[in-house]
């Protein structure tokens, strides 16, 4: 289709020119008739001639000039024309490598996004078999953990039982403490009136004391005290070493 408009645009352009060149010609056969008509007159008018010629030289000039002129206009018109091409076929070029570089960036970022993709999945994977194994172990270590708490509670209870233990030993072994310490006051005073008694036998003194003669069963008591204390002394050395 463009093609043939080219076709028929020159041809309408070999048409003008041609009609433009008869035209001019038939001018200048009408403008030579004319001089050769005043030539051939009796008495021609030379100036005249020369003022026609002249101007229909400045004419054609003018003409020329004009042509020029519009030659010129119809390039302007035509570097215009190829400048606005060229600008729109630019802005084209511009817009299509904005286009490619829109493309490979895309390009570019569905790699990236790719890769961001995999990295993640690694990296789910790996935090779920860590979060499987921190489980794991956190289990065996609650449970290791129960198992010795079970134990430190059994060692506490027995430490408990054995405290008991020992405050009851402690507290009876205080209350046989109380009973020797009675005891042995006890025998003391029983020893001392014991050896006032002989005492007082032997001198036949009163020495202010009330005379007290020792009844025959002093000594078998004396003796029993004697055992009591040595018994309660075994007992209570016994629950110490214990």
């Amino acid at each position: 289709m463009a093609s043939w408009q080219g076709c028929d645009e020159t041809a309408e352009e070999g048409a003008r020119r041609l009609a433009e060149e008869l035209r001019q010609c038939q001018a200048d056969k009408d403008f030579v008739w004319s001089l050769w008509k005043r030539l051939q007159e009796d008495k021609p008018d030379v100036s005249q001639v020369v003022r026609m010629v002249i101007q229909r030289e400045n004419q054609r000039a003018e003409e020329k000039a004009s042509k020029v002129l519009e030659i010129l206009q119809v390039k302007d018109h035509k570097i215009r024309e190829l400048e606005q091409q060229s600008n729109a076929q630019q802005r084209e070029l511009d817009d299509l490598e904005r286009r490619r570089a829109a493309v490979e960036e895309s390009i570019s970022l569905r790699e990236q996004l790719s890769a961001l993709s995999t990295h993640w999945k690694e990296s789910t994977s790996k935090t779920q078999a860590l979060r499987h194994k921190d489980v794991e172990t956190e289990s065996v270590l609650v449970q290791e953990l129960r198992k010795r708490c079970a134990d430190l509670q059994m060692l506490l209870d027995n430490a408990q039982d054995a405290a008991k233990a020992g405050i009851e030993k402690q507290q009876q072994a205080d209350r046989l403490q109380n009973r020797v310490d009675e005891l042995s006051s006890q025998l003391s005073v029983q020893a001392k009136e014991l050896a006032q008694a002989r005492s007082g036998s032997r001198s036949g003194l009163s020495l202010g004391y009330k005379t007290r003669t020792v009844q025959p069963g002093e000594g078998k008591t004396w003796k029993k005290c004697r055992l009591c204390a040595g018994k309660v002394y075994d007992i209570l050395a016994s629950r110490r070493t214990f």
